[in-house]
């Protein structure tokens, strides 16, 4: 009334008035103990209100094939990531398989300027609880460098993870005859369902084998994961056959030098493929014995399968040096290891 004059004034502020949103994809699933857990999130482009932002059985609807899961066999948790999002696990108890539906209502999430979700969110998916599975393995022994290998192959029903499966000496166990050994161990094939490893054992001492898997070497595209395995594998021969230190038997008569030698196994030797022929040279002061002056018999094998005595015979023998020199392959034992 006096004709005074307000000054200038300038007001500043910031107002939030976007909602909430539910992330589109499921984050992920797990399955154990007869719950399966589904995991959701809920994000804020400024921040969340922890408190106000929780999932129950009032605003979550799930069902299973078409029927509804009961409060009782729901279960619900929430962990604040960061202030602009928080992730929600939502547990099916006795879970026995089959397609999932989760419907959220509407609200269910608020920020910190009061701001609720708007739409809702439904999430569908058909849950795969098979876990994968180690099948039997199988066991070879190689008697020629002596080394004992395991083939073992994982498998899922629909999908296996690659990135996440793995055998290694990590997760797994390997004795023989009690004692700890460390194995090479190989994956030698690879598709989307399965996973074949080789375990092997450099020079094999022959005694029992125990391979152990631990829990979770395998996981599929569904997170879930392989039981614990053990397998077993009985023990081999192992030791190979050698001939004696000494010759047996040595006579000479007219010329003619007699003599055995003897080759031994610790179980049983292979009768058949155990000779001399082409095996044997014998040198008398560094000559060559010639092939018609040298009889070697086809041998005996003892009563108890262990030994076998070949009987050789040199004409002409007029002494000095003897040099008997035997190649390698000359005995085999009924495993297949060789002198």
């Amino acid at each position: 009334t006096s004709n005074n004059l307000s000054v200038a004034k300038t007001y500043s502020f910031s107002k939030d008035v976007t909602p909430p949103t539910w992330d589109s994809k499921i984050t992920s699933t797990s399955y154990k103990n007869s719950i399966y857990t589904v995991n959701v999130t809920g994000t804020d482009e400024t921040a969340l209100n922890n408190s106000s932002s929780t999932l129950s059985s009032s605003n979550v609807t799930v069902t299973v094939n078409g029927t509804a899961v009961s409060a009782s066999n729901l279960t619900f948790s929430g962990q604040l990531s960061d202030s602009k999002s928080k992730a929600f696990a939502i547990g099916i108890k006795n879970f026995t398989g089959g397609e999932i539906k989760i419907v959220i209502s509407k609200g269910a999430l608020t920020d910190t300027s009061g701001n609720k979700e708007k739409t809702g969110a439904t999430y569908s998916l058909t849950a795969d609880i098979t876990p994968p599975a180690w099948e039997n393995a199988t066991g070879k022994y190689n008697p020629d460098d002596q080394s004992y290998t395991i083939t073992v192959t994982g498998t899922d029903d629909i999908e296996l993870n690659t990135r996440a499966s793995a055998l290694t000496t990590s997760n797994s166990t390997l004795t023989v005859g009690g004692t700890a050994v460390t194995p090479t161990i190989t994956k030698t094939a690879s598709t989307s369902k399965s996973v074949t490893y080789e375990i092997k054992i450099s020079k094999h001492t022959g005694g029992a084998i125990s391979f152990k898997i631990n829990e979770g070497a395998l996981k599929d595209a569904q997170n879930n994961t392989s039981a614990e395995k053990t397998y077993t594998f009985t023990a081999v021969d192992a030791v190979k056959p050698t001939w004696a230190s000494n010759i047996s038997g040595g006579t000479y008569s007219n010329g003619t030098y007699t003599f055995n030698l003897v080759g031994t196994d610790n179980t049983q030797l292979n009768n058949s493929s155990s000779s001399l022929t082409s095996k044997l040279t014998i040198k008398t002061d560094s000559t060559v014995v010639s092939s018609s002056d040298l009889t070697i018999g086809n041998g005996t094998l003892g009563s108890d399968g262990k030994t076998k005595t070949f009987p050789i015979t040199v004409r002409n023998f007029k002494g000095g040096n003897v040099t008997i020199s035997i190649s390698s392959k000359a005995l085999y034992d009924t495993t297949g290891n060789w002198s």
